[in-house]
């Protein structure tokens, strides 16, 4: 579904991730692991076409491919019905409620008018339900705490209905209940619903029980290991010292 060939990621005269490459599935939810500052939100951005992967004299070397075609051939309607994100900043517009929040997921599919019909309702609705918010359908977003707007932003993204999702630190806000089920809710839309799922996390835990696959930033290169078949803990370990 998703694969970079020999990209190169950074900003400036930074490199963060040097011509990696690496494939990610339908159906599969994949953890991206790494130090602090090892270049895992830039990657997930990067995936997103939210960020431009590194030049060299104005040229971008490798390619990103979605479905076997290269990212930035996709229009801005394809890459909306194609990609859902969900980063960490924080959405505080005034007097915008969550359900309504959650409805913007649709916009890539309501068309040229722009209103929502049945499906997009019941997808709003479905979508609100499985991240456990149906009692704060109605409450402001800058009144809910920040676990909240996570929930309400994954729900977004679950509304969006696309192929892949990407995910920045999702579980960063929660508490422990809330990881498991926000994982949990990852789990069910890879396996269940055969989308690709990458998520960024500082949760090993988590992502070793959970994930399909690691993407461990090891330095300026990435190891993509298969959890219960590769020594992913034994990788994770010499990466992060411990």
């Amino acid at each position: 579904m998703i694969e970079i060939k020999d990209i190169t990621l950074g900003y400036g005269r930074k490199i963060l991730l040097e011509n990696i490459s690496a494939k990610f599935g339908k159906g599969e939810l994949t953890a991206l692991l790494g130090r602090n500052g090892s270049g895992k939100s830039t990657l997930i951005r990067t995936l997103a076409g939210l960020q431009k992967p590194y030049t060299v004299e104005g040229r971008t070397k490798g390619e990103i491919l979605i479905g076997g075609r290269d990212i930035r051939s996709l229009s801005r309607e394809e890459a909306a019905r194609t990609v859902s994100f969900v980063g960490t900043e924080r959405i505080l517009v005034p007097d915008l409620k969550g359900r309504e929040l959650v409805a913007m997921g649709r916009a890539p599919w309501t068309g040229w008018t722009g209103r929502p019909g049945a499906k997009d309702e019941e997808m709003t609705d479905r979508a609100i339900e499985l991240v456990g918010m149906q009692d704060y359908a109605m409450t402001d977003i800058a009144e809910m705490s920040d676990g909240e707007r996570q929930k309400i932003m994954i729900a977004r993204a679950l509304a969006q209905d696309t192929p892949v999702m990407l995910l920045d630190e999702p579980t960063a806000f929660l508490d422990v209940p809330g990881k498991h089920q926000t994982v949990s809710i990852l789990r069910k839309a890879a396996s269940e619903e055969g989308k690709c799922v990458i998520f960024s996390t500082h949760d090993v835990e988590t992502a070793v029980r959970s994930a399909d696959k690691v993407l461990l930033a090891d330095g300026r290169r990435v190891i993509l290991l298969r959890c219960g078949v590769d020594p992913v803990m034994d990788e994770i370990r010499r990466v992060f010292g411990i």
